[in-house]
C-alpha cells in the first residue's frame, strides 16, 4: 500500500533533512570566503542562500503555520560568521521542521493560515510551496559550489529512498 498524502510530506521532508546535512558537510570544508562571496545569486553568496533557505522554513513553520507571522523576524546572514553557526542554526529549525511534520493531521492540510502580507495559503500549499523553495536554492547552491570548483552534495531522491547515496 503506497503512502497517503501526509506520509508522501513526512518522507520527503526526511529526505530534505537528512541530504542538506551534505551541504553542511561541504560547508565545514571550504574555506569561508568562498562561501561568502558575492555570486550574483538571488541572494547574493553561498550562506546568504543557505541562510535565506532556512529562514523561510522558519518563517512559515514557525510563524505562518503558528498564526503569527506578524511576529517573524528573517535571519541575518551577516549573523552567520563561520559554518558553525550555520550548522547550528540549521539543527534548531530542522528540530522544528521535523516536529511539525510529525504532528501533521489529514484535517491540518486544509487549514489556512494569513502571510506577513494577509495572502491566506493551505497547510498543504505551504508544506509543498517548502520542498520546492529549498530544491529551487539547492540548485542555486549547487551551481555556486560547481563555480567556486567544489563538489556539490547532489543525491537524488530516488538514490536517498534506496539508501545508496555517497557517504559525504
Amino acid at each position: 500500500m503506497g503512502l497517503d498524502r501526509i506520509g508522501h510530506v513526512r518522507k520527503l521532508y526526511a529526505y530534505l533533512s537528512a541530504t542538506r546535512k551534505g551541504y553542511l558537510d561541504v560547508f565545514d570544508k571550504a574555506d569561508w570566503s568562498v562561501l561568502t562571496q558575492d555570486r550574483g545569486a538571488s541572494h547574493g553568496s553561498i550562506r546568504d542562500v543557505f541562510v535565506h533557505m532556512m529562514s523561510a522554513h522558519r518563517g512559515w513553520f514557525e510563524f505562518v503555520l503558528q498564526d503569527k507571522a506578524a511576529e517573524e523576524e528573517r535571519l541575518d546572514p551577516a549573523k552567520y560568521l563561520d559554518a558553525s553557526y550555520l550548522r547550528s542554526m540549521e539543527a534548531k529549525i530542522d528540530a522544528a521542521l521535523r516536529e511539525a511534520t510529525r504532528r501533521l493531521e489529514p484535517s491540518d492540510l486544509a487549514k489556512l493560515h494569513a502571510d506577513a502580507k494577509g495572502r491566506e495559503h493551505s497547510t498543504e500549499a505551504i508544506l509543498l510551496h517548502m520542498i520546492e523553495e529549498e530544491l529551487q536554492h539547492r540548485g542555486e547552491i549547487n551551481c555556486m559550489l560547481w563555480q567556486a570548483g567544489l563538489d556539490a552534495p547532489v543525491v537524488g531522491y530516488m538514490q536517498w529512498v534506496r539508501g545508496d547515496a555517497p557517504d559525504a
